[in-house]
């Protein structure tokens, strides 16, 4: 009868480099808040490079996740839905898309059991602004912004980033924030080979002017609607003239327009 081998694992660099894998995972997971890598070497004893590499070979596996500021943050780690709070500054409750994502961010969190602190931007780039502190001092866990003004992105951006809140907006682009929107420009082309093939069905193409509201304070980015209409239509009707276009600000609401 043979006798079964015992089974040694040897003292190993890869041993070594899991055990500091280990020891960086649950410094990580430790931090309440996002963690700079100098952190995380002056808790570990781990040397800067060596940090560094083990970071890098978890990102890439999914198991830490890296914030616009080079912190790193647990993948894995699993908070319980009551100690959620996300803080979600709506644009208005004057237009109905508005109010529709609204609804549709409240039920999502209901049904999640996260906590929701709703507050109004009212259209208004001073109230976003005085929300967005409101929101920091009340220590919400995120942020989701939805204010049209690009001129304060910039601005409510390094506020959130300097007290460590991650920030999500919507529909116009803010610094170091994850974007939740559409393609702008395909969004815009779509529209304008619909309104191209609408002429060409109805009016054999003879279009006197082109009228597009604009929003510029919305930014380049959701500006690029209007330059994707523009290609939409002329790839439709190739003989459109820019005399024929008439660019109006419409200030995102209708009686502006």
């Amino acid at each position: 009868m043979k006798r079964a081998k015992k089974t040694v694992v040897p003292r190993s660099q890869d041993t070594e480099s899991m055990v500091k894998a280990c020891q960086l995972l649950m410094a990580i997971e430790k931090e309440a808040r996002p963690v700079r890598l100098t952190d995380l070497v002056r808790t570990t004893g781990i040397s800067k490079a060596t940090a560094f590499r083990i970071l890098w070979t978890l990102l890439r596996h999914g198991m830490v996740s890296r914030t616009p500021l080079n912190e790193y943050v647990p993948v894995l780690r699993r908070i319980a839905p009551r100690n959620i709070r996300i803080g979600y500054a709506a644009q208005t409750d004057e237009f109905a898309f508005s109010r529709d994502v609204t609804e549709g961010i409240l039920a999502a969190a209901q049904v999640a059991g996260i906590e929701i602190l709703l507050l109004n931007n009212a259209y208004s780039p001073l109230v976003a602004l005085q929300n967005a502190e409101a929101l920091i001092e009340a220590e919400v866990n995120l942020v989701m912004e939805f204010q049209t003004d690009s001129s304060i992105a910039a601005l409510i951006s390094s506020r959130l980033q300097e007290r460590h809140v991650p920030l999500i907006v919507i529909e116009i682009p803010h610094p170091n924030a994850v974007y939740f929107w559409a393609n702008n420009s395909q969004a815009g082309l779509t529209a304008g080979r619909y309104l191209g093939r609408w002429a060409e069905g109805n009016w054999k193409g003879k279009v006197d002017e082109i009228v597009l509201l604009g929003l510029p304070m919305a930014g380049s980015l959701p500006g690029s609607r209007l330059t994707g209409a523009l290609l939409g239509l002329r790839e439709i009707m190739p003989t459109l003239q820019d005399s024929q276009v008439t660019v109006l600000n419409g200030n995102g609401q209708f009686q502006a327009s």
